[in-house]
């Protein structure tokens, strides 16, 4: 059986770390895809952090039975906290944080795409730990991803850009990056065979290597001194307040989605 769109969006950092022990997801949404690193039996603990009660509330209400035990399993812990906050003060806690899907105009979840938010959960990863931060590219003009992926390029080095599907423009993409680590695929092989052995994550179907290395748009560099993008900091809001002026212009981010062709030049204006 296929994975669902919200377990895919853990099984890609569930791959390119070669023993992942400790997991935060920044973010709970509906718990599905939190609750799927504990498909992982080498997962030995899990922090799910969320600013919202009523989202928490709401997913053990009604996705109690689809997020894999993320409110029962000893190894989960569910956080009530600003996920900002937490990831600046987890240093050296994690071998995976991930970074669920933020409105770009939302109240404050602008300030998840910032270059000081980056620069926390870099610190909050452990050596070899990966961050995986998915972006809405539906919600976002080519100005903001241009940024963000820039601004997440200067903390990490590099961000390698994985897109959800095979699809040719898909609303979902994945930057990720390193902490003193480069993507292996090795480490890809490896993962996959011991995820599709273990009975506790067969039902996931993993992807083999050749689907994700087409999954894989391209790796950015950080180009220290470039002036010609600017960065999102806390100082100046830029994607929040960027964001929110298309929203109350009414113009429709979906009437102009962020297409392959975008993505390319990006990678070619770097």
């Amino acid at each position: 059986m296929a994975p669902s769109e919200e377990e895919s969006m853990a099984v890609l950092p569930l791959l390119l770390h070669p023993a992942p022990r400790s997991v935060a997801t920044l973010g709970v949404g509906t718990g599905i895809t939190a609750g799927t690193f504990l498909c992982d039996r080498r997962v030995e603990s899990l922090d799910a952090v969320e600013i919202s009660g009523l989202v928490i509330r709401k997913a053990r209400e009604y996705f109690g039975t689809a997020n894999h035990g993320l409110f029962s399993d000893s190894r989960s812990k569910v956080i009530r906290e600003d996920a900002r906050i937490y990831a600046a003060a987890a240093s050296d806690r994690y071998d995976i944080l991930l970074g669920e899907l933020y409105l770009p105009w939302g109240s404050g979840e602008g300030r998840m795409y910032s270059v000081e938010h980056f620069a926390a959960t870099r610190e909050a990863l452990r050596s070899g730990g990966v961050f995986c931060q998915w972006l809405p590219l539906h919600m976002l003009t080519r100005e903001d991803f241009r940024v963000i992926v820039t601004s997440f390029a200067h903390i990490y080095g590099k961000a390698w850009l994985f897109r959800y599907s095979d699809q040719a423009d898909p609303a979902w993409l994945a930057v990720v990056g390193f902490q003193n680590a480069e993507l292996s695929w090795k480490t890809v092989s490896d993962r996959i065979g011991l995820l599709t052995e273990d009975a506790a994550s067969s039902h996931l179907l993993i992807p083999v290597e050749n689907a994700l290395r087409t999954s894989l748009l391209g790796m950015i560099e950080d180009e220290p001194g470039q002036t010609t993008v600017v960065m999102n900091t806390l100082d100046n809001a830029w994607v929040e307040i960027h964001a929110s002026k298309i929203q109350m212009t009414v113009q429709n981010y979906v009437q102009t989605p962020i297409t392959s062709n975008d993505i390319a030049r990006v990678f070619s204006a770097k």
